[in-house]
C-alpha cells in the first residue's frame, strides 16, 4: 500500500519541526513528575497499595495512568502530533500539490496515518521506558516484572491506534489547528469521569480505550478490540472523503 520511500519523503519534511522535541520532551517530563510524586508519597502510597493487591511496580502504573493522567493526556499529545504532521503541508503551501502528484491519494492517507502513528508510538515508548528507569532510581524492593510493562506498552499502542486515525483525518480536512485540539481536549475531558461512571458506555467512546491498558484495572480487551475498531471505522470513513477530495 505504501513505499519506502514514501514513508522516508515524510519523515524528511519532518526533519526540522519541532514534533521531535515534543515526542521526546513531553513523556519525560510525565515521567519527572511522577519521580517527584513517588518521591514525595511512596511510603503512604504503597501501603494504600499494597492493600489492594498491588506491588511498587503496579504502583507506578497506576500513578501514571491515574493522578498523572497519561492515558487521559496522550489524546491531545496525539492531536498536536496529527496537526505537526500536516501543517507542514499547509505551511509550505504544498497540500494541493501532493495531492496532485500521480500517487493514489490512499497511499498518501495512510502514510500519514503511519508517521502520526510511528511519533505517538515514539511517546509511549519513552514514557514506558522512563517508568522502569524511576522504579530502578527510586530502588523498588521487588523484582522488576518487565511483563506487565511490556503489555502497558501493547495496549496503549493498540489503545491510540483509533485516535490516530480519527485525528489523521480531522487534521487533514481542517487547517485551522483550533478544531482538532478542541475535538481532543472534549474527548480528554469526557475520558476523564466515563470509565468510571458509565463503563460500558466508555466501551465505545475512543478516547478512554487507552485507559484500559491498564490490566489489573480495566479490561484490555477493550484497547485491543476498541483500537482496532476504532481505527477501520475512521480510517475508512477518512480514505473515502480524502480521496474524493478536490485539489482546487
Amino acid at each position: 500500500m505504501i513505499s519506502a520511500s514514501l514513508i522516508k519523503s515524510e519523515f524528511g519534511k519532518l526533519k526540522r519541526s519541532s514534533i521531535w522535541i515534543v515526542s521526546i520532551i513531553i513523556p519525560i517530563i510525565i515521567n519527572i513528575f511522577l519521580f517527584i510524586d513517588l518521591f514525595l508519597r511512596y511510603d503512604n502510597l504503597i501501603v494504600a497499595a499494597r492493600k489492594k493487591g498491588l506491588n511498587s511496580w503496579e504502583l507506578l502504573i497506576k500513578e501514571n495512568s491515574g493522578p498523572l493522567m497519561w492515558l487521559n493526556f496522550i489524546s491531545v499529545f496525539i492531536a498536536v502530533i496529527a496537526i505537526m504532521v500536516y501543517q507542514v503541508e499547509y505551511d509550505q503551501g504544498s497540500m494541493k500539490s501532493m495531492l496532485s502528484l500521480p500517487i493514489s491519494k490512499m497511499k498518501i492517507f495512510f502514510t500519514k496515518f503511519i508517521i502520526i502513528f510511528s511519533f505517538s508510538c515514539i511517546i509511549v515508548t519513552i514514557n514506558t521506558i522512563g517508568l522502569v528507569l524511576v522504579g530502578f532510581i527510586m530502588n523498588f524492593p521487588e523484582k522488576l516484572e518487565i511483563l506487565i510493562f511490556i503489555k502497558y506498552f501493547a495496549f496503549q499502542c493498540l489503545g491510540i491506534m483509533g485516535i490516530v486515525a480519527i485525528h489523521n483525518w480531522i487534521s487533514s480536512l481542517f487547517k485551522n489547528p483550533i478544531v482538532p485540539i478542541t475535538i481532543a481536549v472534549s474527548g480528554f475531558i469526557v475520558s476523564l469521569g466515563l470509565p468510571h461512571e458509565l463503563p460500558e458506555v466508555a466501551k465505545f467512546f475512543p478516547y478512554s480505550h487507552p485507559i484500559h491498558s491498564v490490566e489489573f484495572r480495566f479490561d484490555t480487551n477493550v484497547a485491543l478490540i476498541g483500537g482496532i475498531a476504532t481505527t477501520i471505522i475512521f480510517f475508512t470513513i477518512g480514505i473515502i472523503e480524502f480521496s474524493q477530495r478536490d485539489i482546487l
